[in-house]
């Protein structure tokens, strides 16, 4: 399975597991040029999920962001706290805090929803 494949796959797998459907990709039957058309003559916003995963990215402390892109790279609470200079108990507490932002409902949630909002 080539790595593209896989994103889509985890993408999927995050999406079901938070209650979301994932995203499904449709065919249309109407030309490139009827399909500008029938766009441009709609008014045109950002989907509820993309503007709800941009302000949740800007809604992270900096310390929160830190914590994450560290969980991200494997590290355990313990390691992390003694990277950061904290105890293992304000690590988790960091964590429990952006999951709760990312709207994920444990750590491997959070850091899988983290990772999908860094592309």
């Amino acid at each position: 399975m080539d790595k593209a494949r896989v994103r889509d796959v985890c993408e999927a797998a995050v999406a079901l597991a938070n209650g979301r459907m994932p995203r499904t990709r449709y065919v249309s039957d109407l030309t490139a040029t009827q399909s500008h058309a029938l766009l441009a003559a709609q008014v045109v916003t950002l989907p509820h999920d993309l503007a709800q995963s941009t302000t949740t990215v800007v809604s992270l402390t900096e310390r929160e962001r830190e914590v994450m892109r560290l969980c991200a790279q494997g590290r355990s609470s313990r390691e992390i706290g003694e990277l950061l200079g904290v105890g293992e108990s304000s690590v988790k507490t960091y964590v429990m805090r952006a999951a709760k932002k990312l709207g994920a409902r444990n750590r491997t949630q959070a850091v899988a929803e983290w990772l999908m909002l860094q592309d």
